[in-house]
């Protein structure tokens, strides 16, 4: 599918967008939009949900839990999805909406922290880069815990506060677009809940990688309509990638660096 033009996007943005501070109704309001991106380049990120899998160790038969699931994206990562039963928890009605229903997983919506499945019944829950949206986490991750078996893990991919991601989303994403961009990221109290909640943290790591575009004009597209950037121009955007995280060519590819921290956490 060909990319929208940037005009196209910013009225697409414009026509969604205004300031909002919680998970459901930030994507309620621009949810189509972060679709559209991941519709136009459904491998950018490819990358990322890889590295969370890979970190959840997935084995065959596990009752494995995305929360909160976006569209649904992480499916479309797992390779062989017909050996484990992947649940999707989504508390925007605008993304549960654009999961398909052909997409051979269970789907709820409900909110984060009240769940509709019994207490102990999965083995691992995944959350990538949502939870930053969650103004209240402890209940959030209460719920996981409640949820997942004794022995079973928790993995959590987002930004860590005070990095280039951190500054590129709630400094310039923020500033740019009409819908705001206030995301509350990992810093020591996010580790003193997840404690609270009861988890034991086993592992803890930054790791940096691309998301990769086959043009210039895909990655700074992608990141628009990703982020909700109505009120910036496309050198505007660039210069941002360019400032906050950087980006390089090989091959005729872009390579635009990202960067999140990853959790893993054990129920004893």
């Amino acid at each position: 599918m060909s990319l929208l033009c940037i005009t196209s996007i910013n009225k697409l943005l414009e026509e969604q967008c205004v300031m909002f501070i919680n998970y459901s109704d930030i994507f309620n309001n621009r949810g189509d939009a972060y679709h559209q991106a991941m519709k136009n380049s459904p491998q950018a990120r490819r990358q990322e949900f890889k590295l969370i899998l890979g970190q959840a160790r997935l084995k065959k038969g596990q009752v494995v839990c995305d929360m909160p699931s976006g569209g649904g994206y992480s499916r479309n990562f797992i390779p062989d999805l017909n050996e484990i039963d992947l649940i999707l928890i989504e508390p925007s009605k605008a993304f549960y909406d654009l999961i398909p229903n052909e997409c051979q997983c269970q789907r709820y919506l409900c909110p984060l922290d009240q769940v509709p499945l019994p207490s102990g019944s999965i083995d691992t829950v995944i959350s990538l880069a949502g939870l930053h949206h969650i103004e209240n986490r402890l209940p959030v991750f209460s719920e996981m815990y409640r949820l997942i078996k004794q022995g079973g893990r928790l993995c959590i991919a987002d930004v860590r506060e005070g990095s280039g991601v951190d500054h590129f989303l709630n400094i310039f994403a923020h500033e740019h677009s009409t819908s705001g961009h206030e995301g509350t990221f990992i810093n020591d109290q996010y580790y003193r809940e997840l404690a609270e909640a009861g988890f034991d943290i086993t592992d803890k790591n930054v790791r940096s990688y691309q998301w990769c575009f086959d043009t210039e004009r895909e990655m700074v597209e992608y990141c628009t309509l990703l982020f909700g950037i109505d009120m910036a121009s496309y050198d505007q955007t660039l210069e941002a990638i360019e400032k906050y995280l950087g980006y390089k060519t090989v091959n005729h590819k872009y390579y635009m660096n990202w960067e999140l921290e990853f959790i893993s956490c054990k129920k004893l």
